[in-house]
């Protein structure tokens, strides 16, 4: 579970900051469930 959040953290980290990137669009982390 300590990973799978850490996980979440990043992904959601980057999606905020892919926001103003074209070229890394942020990615729908709730349709990936992320891999334990």
């Amino acid at each position: 579970a300590a990973r799978a959040g850490r996980r979440r953290r990043l992904l959601r980290r980057r999606a905020g900051r892919g926001l103003g990137d074209p070229r890394r669009p942020p990615r729908p982390a709730r349709r990936r469930p992320a891999p334990v």
